[in-house]
């Protein structure tokens, strides 16, 4: 991998690992809001739900790897192509 490829592939993983954190973030949120929605006599005001951030978080653990390692694969792909000298 050269250096470039590696910075590129830095890059992207911070910022699906920032859109992976997002996405547990509003699925915290949302477990707020559907408890206080289910039973508003329960509901003790807080607006984050840490359990639903944690689900959300392992529930799409999966896509988010599969995304980095397509973004991995299209750097190698790349990088690969860019190395051969011209073909005849």
């Amino acid at each position: 991998m050269t250096k470039y490829s590696r910075i590129v592939f830095i890059v992207a993983s911070i910022a699906v690992g920032l859109g992976w954190l997002g996405v547990g973030y509003m699925g915290g949120k949302m477990g707020a809001v559907a408890s206080a929605i289910s039973d508003p006599r329960n509901y003790d005001g807080s607006t984050f739900d840490a359990m639903s951030f944690l689900m959300s978080l392992v529930f799409s653990a999966p896509a988010y790897l599969t995304v980095l390692f397509v973004i991995r694969l299209f750097i190698e792909l790349v990088s690969n192509s860019s190395k051969s000298g011209p073909q005849a």
